[in-house]
């Protein structure tokens, strides 16, 4: 990854106002339910 003065800037404005609240969830899923074809799909 580039360092540079302005990049450095930059990731830390995203990081700090852009992404505050961003959240990765990870998790498996069991049943997808389709209502638009009224269809279930189970892993």
């Amino acid at each position: 990854m580039k360092e540079n003065g302005a990049y450095s800037k930059v990731r830390e404005k995203g990081r700090n106002e852009w992404y505050r609240s961003f959240k990765t969830r990870i998790a498996k899923v069991e049943r997808d339910y389709d209502l638009k074809n009224n269809n279930e799909a189970i892993y």
